[in-house]
């Protein structure tokens, strides 16, 4: 099954987490702000349309999936929130994609709710960077 060179998914997060590794943390903010800016951006502006069908679908569920499966990894509760929050905009912009006549009634609520999941999840992580920021080098 798991060959010399495979780690454990215990090996992964203690080498990876959030609240001990620094550019871990910092590429979670980054992430967050990024998608922040862009969903507050796009609050006054109508719903555009989504790509085809096909595209939407298949998009939206292999990021679902490999989010889900990156949450497997992680075992901090924040961390775990985080890839939640973008796992539930997700699940949003492919029923989204999917009713677009359901979705045409609700663009503000649409809107207001991406920002402030994104918002949510840069506050959850600015949080991780700064415990990782203040934790002694070597510390586990």
């Amino acid at each position: 099954m798991m060959g010399p060179h495979t780690r454990s998914l215990a090996e992964y997060h203690s080498r990876y987490c959030a609240l001990r590794n620094k550019r871990t943390s910092v590429a979670l903010v980054l992430v967050s702000l990024t998608l922040t800016v862009v969903s507050w951006r796009e609050l006054g502006r109508p719903l555009s349309p989504s790509p085809g069908l096909f595209l939407l679908v298949l998009g939206h569920l292999t990021a679902i999936g490999m989010l889900v499966e990156f949450a497997m990894v992680l075992r901090c509760l924040r961390e775990r929130l985080v890839v939640s929050l973008g796992i539930v905009e997700l699940a949003i912009g492919l029923v989204r994609g999917l009713l677009p006549s359901l979705a045409a009634h609700f663009p503000l609520l649409i809107r207001v709710t991406s920002f402030c999941l994104w918002a949510a999840a840069l506050g959850i992580s600015l949080t991780m960077m700064g415990e990782a920021f203040a934790r002694p080098a070597g510390h586990k």
